[in-house]
């Protein structure tokens, strides 16, 4: 039987038909190359800009100096904010013109076109012909989509390596430096993701950037006229350009919506939209219910990216006096201004920070003040202190975490004091009347639910983290951690705060946390019942195992957190007397630290500063309920959960540990000693409208993994049955097989072991053999890596090495301990003792590929140790390591220069560039060439040159040198 398999033209065509029907003009005939694109971007210049030019046509050296030129020598960055403003024409008379790339408040003036097939002169002289690109959308002329397509019987991922080719080669070097957005279809998978600069955004090439487009159920849009019916609409990209896309300030990229987002925020402007003709007449406090929503994405999600885009939208509009951004607690306040900053950049004015109540009152007295960002507490005081308060105003509010039970009298507050505002409240954990019984629900206080999208919805779609979840047997089990032990005439929080309970908790934390998170490259968290359960716990770390790094975080008083424990005075008096202790403690261990406890906004904020940060400065962080709500930090994989939760608050809690990172963190892992499965899964279901909590867990038991990694393994033996096999092996077909299969047997490895159970002696290969075949693996992708120009079968893989992270999670960890035996090590041979221990364990576990070099560097730095060298002593561990690294890199490339007569300064300044610039080595052949002394003839010159080449990839493949090189051109020059 024969089947048909549609080609890549019919494909298009197929696109095209779809794009003419939904308005778009064809100007294939007309618009061929990127001259006729620039064409075409000043006619409609001219036309949307007739009034500020005077109806006078854009002089050709103008338009060529300040938009042409402009766009090709500024980033994409630069370029998505100019192009959401103006272009600035300068003329001698000092006349200036400000010329708008589209018109924001009248659609029916902008101009939607297409062209197919558009020719790219290529940029490296060393690739030959020129490049087409599939199909470009233009607005106004502007290139803003760019649409590459592939027939289904190929890897969809082929049409975004072809465009990250495109970018570095003719993309990145003309007008389509301003495309806005990339879209990618082989009918069967189609995906959208927004431009960046390849060097300031090195992710740029992750499928992490890569969104699936779905309808407003969370159905995806998978074959590509679906796709563009919606997304392709005019209406619809006219509004992810102009109003769906947010300019990282922060990190100098632009960022575009997920459908869920972008169908959140609509759902609030229609709501807005249907409603304002009632919002004058209705006075009803009960009736004015139905003028508000509430939306309910999933934590982790980005709730406050689109509570961000909520907020920026509604600001722009006319009929709304205030927008006012309520947040429940000041930590979250912080982390919400943070985040609104780091979107906002240098116009952060236009959203103002509350300090006091003062600058309350006054902001919302000011009308040029139009957004706002404040806490519940501050909002709650101005009420019942301001009595001349503007009842009439149409403010809008958005409350973040709107499921908190406390905002249920707020709430009430707020519609009496102002009478014509509107709310709507973003959360992951709606309350429920069968789920919470003493307070009002999610929906009395808001009323409908505009959107969902659920946690089974952000785990599909890879936003959030699936959940493997294990229980260790507790007291009603009549079993403590690892003994039996008569439990059942206990009185049970006598049990839980006794030492023996306690004692074992912080035993087996100590000794499966470092597994748990990777070699401590993730960090963990400690949920318990109290404050004095949390006191305890610090202290027990600190003496049974001061080697782990462990904070706590918990509020002294009620002024501090009014909502999270309400303490009685004297238990607050000796809250306070612990904290200080603890902080106290906490400054010895941590130099950068100088808290007091007169200032617990400073400490909370340092501690969850290092809680984001990748780094082994807090391992073990240990909560009440503080951080359990809101807190956000990719690098936490693990809660520990010493305390019954149930409904929302397990929810929430164990949420905190499935924010997507790298993509060797694979699942969050929770550890339950008190709360129950049934509880977890009743909770599981309630927030994901499910009879069964399956989707959400990690699929497969430790014994299926075990039986998926040894079939992997079976594979890769019974068609390469030695390392050597595949490392001689010069078929690409072969080596993209054995890639395949190693990607898969890497991540299945990964997810068994979070594991607590995980046994290594359960898999048919050893660590040794497997490490052989991982570096064959990664010998593939740096061949592969090396000559960008080759179009190969290998460019269609993630070879995904950041699984390969735990090299330098291991190398971290190293360091980490070397720096504690420096600073406490007394006696010499106990030193030594120890420091063989390391190098040890770094040979009997392979830990790095560079494992031999980390060797040498721990001898050598062993022996300073001992001669007490001052230098070294005072010396950062992984500064010391850098620069040891450095010397080994300057001596083998003097040498080299020695032996083949170069020149040993050039040399050192092309791999000082190539680290800077972070591009392939062919970009400096010419400046290769110019390190040859000798007069050589062409054949000659030209195999030195190569062979200089493939000397400097191979100084890059052994020292790893981009993430630590230092510019050191007066030592060389």
């Amino acid at each position: 039987m024969n089947y048909y398999v549609e080609s890549e033209n019919s494909l298009e065509e197929k696109l095209i038909e779809k794009l003419k029907e939904l308005g778009y003009s064809d100007r294939t005939n007309d618009i061929k190359d990127v001259n006729d694109v620039n064409r075409n971007i000043k006619h409609h210049l001219e036309r949307l800009n007739s009034n500020e030019l005077n109806n006078i046509s854009l002089d050709e050296n103008d338009f060529q100096k300040f938009v042409i030129d402009k766009i090709n020598n500024s980033t994409v960055f630069e370029n998505a904010k100019r192009f959401r403003d103006h272009f600035l024409i300068q003329k001698n008379n000092n006349r200036n013109y400000r010329l708008s790339c589209f018109d924001k408040n009248n659609i029916n003036n902008n101009v939607f076109e297409f062209s197919r097939q558009i020719i790219h002169k290529n940029k490296n002289d060393l690739i030959k012909g020129n490049s087409r690109s599939d199909l470009t959308i233009f607005l106004n002329g502007f290139p803003v989509v760019q649409i590459e397509l592939k027939k289904k019987s190929v890897d969809v991922m082929d049409a975004y390596k072809q465009i990250i080719r495109y970018k570095d080669q003719v993309f990145d070097f003309n007008i389509f430096k301003i495309v806005q957005i990339f879209i990618i279809s082989n009918d069967v998978i189609t995906k959208y993701c927004s431009n960046n600069d390849s060097t300031s955004n090195k992710n740029f090439n992750s499928t992490k950037n890569l969104f699936n487009w779905t309808d407003e159920n969370n159905a995806i849009s998978t074959n590509v006229v679906e796709f563009a019916e919606s997304f392709l609409n005019t209406d619809t990209l006219f509004k992810m350009i102009s109003n769906y896309m947010v300019i990282n300030e922060k990190d100098k990229r632009l960022m575009i919506l997920r459908p869920y987002q972008f169908y959140a925020v609509e759902s609030i402007i229609k709501k807005i939209d249907d409603t304002n003709s009632f919002n004058e007449t209705i006075e009803n406090i009960d009736e004015r219910n139905k003028l508000n929503g509430f939306i309910w994405h999933a934590t982790g999600s980005g709730k406050t990216l689109t509570s961000f885009k909520t907020v920026q939208v509604l600001e722009s509009r006319k009929d709304i006096d205030k927008v006012i951004f309520l947040v429940d607690r000041l930590d979250l306040n912080n982390q919400t201004t943070e985040e609104f900053q780091k979107f906002l950049g240098e116009n952060w004015d236009e959203i103002e920070d509350v300090e006091n109540i003062r600058d309350l009152t006054n902001q919302l007295k000011d009308p040029n003040k139009r957004m706002i960002v404040t806490t519940m507490q501050k909002m709650d005081r101005l009420i019942k202190k301001e009595k001349n308060l503007d009842k009439n105003k149409n403010i809008i509010f958005i409350i973040d975490e709107c499921h908190r039970s406390q905002f249920g009298d707020m709430h009430k507050l707020l519609r009496k004091t102002f009478s014509k505002s509107r709310m709507f409240g973003f959360t992951g954990t709606p309350i429920f009347a069968h789920n919470n019984k003493n307070f009002m629900t999610t929906d009395q206080i808001f009323g409908e639910c505009l959107h969902k999208y659920l946690m089974k919805h952000a785990i599909n779609d890879r936003n959030v983290l699936g959940f493997l979840i294990e229980y260790v047997k507790g007291p009603k089990e009549k079993l403590t951690i690892g003994n039996d032990i008569e439990a059942e005439s206990l009185d049970l929080e006598e049990f839980f705060k006794s030492d023996n309970y306690m004692d074992k908790i912080v035993d087996f934390i100590a000794k499966n946390n470092e597994y748990k998170t990777i070699n401590n490259y993730f960090k963990s968290m400690l949920v318990v019942k109290d404050i004095e359960s949390a006191v305890k716990y610090y202290w027990k770390f600190r003496e049974k195992y001061p080697d782990i790094n462990v904070a706590t975080l918990f509020t002294s008083s009620n002024d501090e957190n009014i909502n999270d424990e309400r303490l009685e005075k004297e238990k607050a008096k000796n809250a306070k007397l612990e904290l200080s202790k603890i902080i106290n403690d906490y400054n010895q261990i941590y130099n950068d630290a100088n808290c007091s406890i007169d200032d617990f906004k400073g400490y909370s904020t340092n501690v969850q500063n290092k809680l984001k940060e990748q780094s082994t400065t807090i391992q073990i962080i240990i909560v009440v309920r503080m951080l359990t709500t809101g807190f956000d930090s990719q690098w936490i994989n693990t809660i520990y959960l010493d305390k019954t939760l149930k409904g929302y608050e397990l929810i929430q809690t164990i949420s905190r540990a499935n924010r997507t990172s790298i993509s060797s963190k694979t699942t969050a892992n929770v550890v339950s000693f008190r709360t129950f499965k049934k509880d977890v899964d009743d909770a599981l279901c309630l927030y994901n409208s499910e009879k069964s909590a399956d989707a959400i867990y990690v699929k497969d038991s430790l014994d299926e993994l075990y039986k998926k990694i040894n079939s992997c393994i079976k594979q890769i033996k019974d068609r390469w049955p030695t390392h050597s096999d595949i490392a001689n092996e010069t078929s690409e077909i072969q080596q993209k097989d054995f890639v395949v299969l190693m990607k898969e047997l890497n991540k299945i490895l990964l997810l068994a072991k979070n594991f607590i159970e995980y046994d290594d002696k359960k898999i048919n290969i050893s660590p040794n053999e497997l490490e052989n075949y991982r570096q064959i693996q990664i010998e593939i992708y740096r061949k592969n890596k090396k000559d960008t120009n080759k179009v190969s079968v290998l460019d269609s893989i993630d070879f995904e090495l950041e699984i390969f992270k735990v090299d330098e999670i291991n190398n971290d960890y190293i360091f980490n301990t070397l720096e504690k035996l420096k600073s406490k090590y007394l006696d010499k041979e106990e030193f030594l003792f120890k420091v063989e221990k390391i190098i040890e364990k770094i040979r009997k576990e392979g830990i790095s590929s560079k494992s031999k070099l980390i060797e040498m560097f721990i001898n050598e730095w062993k022996e300073k140790m001992l001669q007490e060298d001052i230098d070294w002593k005072d010396k950062n561990i992984s500064d010391a390591y850098n620069e040891f690294k450095i010397k080994k890199v300057e001596n083998k490339i003097f040498e080299y220069a020695k032996e083949h007569n170069l020149d040993y300064p050039m040399m050192w300044e092309i791999i000082v560039k190539k680290t800077r610039e972070n591009k392939p080595i062919e970009f400096y052949r010419e400046e290769i060439k110019k390190t040859i002394k000798e007069k050589l003839g062409f054949l000659e010159r030209k195999k030195l040159s190569d062979e200089i080449e493939s000397f400097l990839i191979s100084i890059d493949d052994e020292y790893y040198f981009e993430n630590f090189l230092y510019l050191r051109k007066s030592e060389v020059i």
